[in-house]
């Protein structure tokens, strides 16, 4: 190392850049002692790039393997260009080319003022819903996206075409799609080397075999011993993205004298036995912080959204997408539903949010809550409405009996522990922090239901016409307009009329004992 120390091509200066086609050179050059590259002083002469070029021969950083004319390339990497997933690169997506600015052709004579390469970034878990939008803004911010992700995770056949779709064809040689393990320290190294940018998506899926705690945590901690070995001073900003939900419980309390709940607030219910899922994105940020503290990583930031919806830009269909799809197909006979509030945000200002994080210097070392609207879901019924009137979603809240009585029979994924603790309950989360410091914009939910709905009816989710009107929500085991339908209809029929019945009784008493 002592060749270059000093010089143009200082190793000390540079982030090693993994070479595909290293091992490919059949005659490696081997070097004298120095003897070529000290003048009689003992001073290190300033090497020729053709002096580079044997000097590296036959290592990682040979310039001749990296852009060799090969048909068999890397098999780890791979290029949005291709239309799916093969153990190929583009000229423009290789490590050689996008690090050490060298386009295929003589490496020995590259043309002078090439342009300065685009800041690279690692998304760690790319495959997910929030995490394809996070890519696609940060193409468009100028930058060279490296996305990690587990192919098991998401549809083989279907991401790259679903990536493509999104990406502006001149940007698609600044992004990389790279199968990682992400709870494999080494893994997680060969998809951060190289990035002064890195973003953790956080935990898409959690192996079945492995307790969900100990997998978010895992993670994390593979993630920061992966930057610890290459070197924390080679990493410019670290953002993670966590969860709101580890500020704030439905059964806890508004702080006082605030009345909301923030940054500075902390979910004090989730444990391993009540809320696990809350609790293990706790433990993932939990775990961040203290490890930044413990390896010197100069710059953390933590992202934390409400419940996101908005467009998805591959084919995955999360969780509160799915529930604002009900609600539009949900028959007009019933325009009743639990009283639960819930906080929303746009899944492309979370992305946005990500982006800012990683370039403004006031997110260095904190946390953002984000959130736009605190909504219940006959509020969120209304907005569907509004932005299609064919749709006929319920828009009253139920009486607390009622509700609680038939909410598991309406949707299967609630819970009567669930409604005990929400029915009723207002928490309202604050994003003040967010606009003030990163300067995001909101968008706002009556355009992020319309834009939801648009994108579920172009991809044959919903019915683009009112086709609910005989339907009714789903029971267990039972199919829209089927025997499900009528035993539901009388299951109301009898919570309402024993509703009243027993009102009755009741007034019935309360006269009976003044008499």
């Amino acid at each position: 190392m002592r060749v270059f120390s000093g010089s143009c091509i200082d190793l000390d200066d540079h982030d090693l850049a993994v070479m595909p086609h290293a091992d490919r050179v059949e005659q490696k050059h081997e070097l004298d002692t120095g003897a070529d590259f000290f003048d009689e002083s003992g001073r290190p002469l300033q090497p020729h790039v053709r002096t580079m070029n044997k000097v590296f021969s036959g290592s990682k950083l040979d310039l001749c393997a990296a852009n060799a004319e090969d048909d068999v390339a890397h098999p780890r990497f791979h290029s949005v260009d291709s239309p799916s997933i093969t153990p190929r690169m583009s000229a423009t997506s290789t490590f050689g080319a996008v690090r050490l600015g060298v386009p295929r052709g003589d490496p020995m004579n590259p043309p002078l003022g090439l342009p300065r390469a685009s800041p690279m970034a690692a998304v760690i878990g790319g495959g997910s819903y929030t995490a394809a939008h996070i890519i696609v803004a940060l193409l468009n911010a100028g930058y060279t996206v490296r996305s990690a992700l587990v192919l098991s995770a998401v549809d083989k056949a279907t991401f790259p075409e679903d990536i493509q779709r999104h990406v502006p064809p001149e940007y698609r040689s600044r992004l990389q799609v790279l199968e990682c393990d992400l709870f494999s320290n080494a893994s997680l190294q060969d998809a951060i080397r190289g990035c002064g940018y890195v973003i953790h998506c956080g935990l898409h899926t959690a192996p079945a075999a492995r307790d969900i705690v100990d997998a978010h945590v895992a993670t994390v901690t593979a993630l920061f011993a992966a930057m610890a070995a290459i070197g924390p001073d080679k990493f410019s900003r670290v953002v993670l993205t966590g969860s709101a939900s580890s500020c704030f419980h439905p059964t806890q309390p508004p702080p006082h004298g605030k009345g909301v709940f923030d940054e500075t607030t902390r979910n004090a219910v989730a444990s391993k036995t009540v809320d696990v899922m809350q609790f293990a994105k706790m433990m993932f940020e939990d775990e961040a912080w203290r490890l930044q503290k413990a390896s010197r990583i100069p710059s953390v930031t933590t992202i934390l959204p409400a419940i996101v919806i908005g467009p998805s830009l591959t084919s995955e269909v999360s969780e509160a997408m799915r529930t604002v799809c009900d609600l539009a197909q949900s028959s007009s006979s019933n325009p009743f539903v639990p009283k639960i509030y819930w906080n929303f945000v746009d899944v492309r200002d979370v992305a946005r949010a990500h982006v800012l994080a990683l370039e403004s210097p006031r997110a260095v070392n904190e946390r953002f809550v984000l959130t736009a609207e605190n909504l219940s879901i006959a509020e969120l019924g209304n907005m569907i409405h509004r932005a299609y009137p064919q749709f006929k979603p319920p828009t009253l809240n139920a009486p607390f009996l009622v509700a609680f009585a038939l909410g598991p029979l309406y949707n299967t994924r609630v819970t009567f522990a669930y409604l005990w603790r929400t029915l009723g309950r207002r928490r309202v989360l604050s994003g003040a922090k967010a606009k003030e410091k990163l300067g995001l914009q909101l968008t706002t939910m009556q355009d992020t239901v319309r834009d939801s709905l648009r994108d579920l009816m172009e991809r044959g989710y919903l019915a683009s016409s009112s086709t609910t009107e005989n339907a009714s929500t789903p029971t267990a085991g039972a199919e829209p307009g089927g025997s499900g339908t009528c035993v539901l209809r009388a299951t109301v029929a009898a919570v309402v009329a024993a509703t009243l019945a027993a009102s009755a009784a009741w007034v019935w008493r309360a006269r009976s004992n003044r008499r």
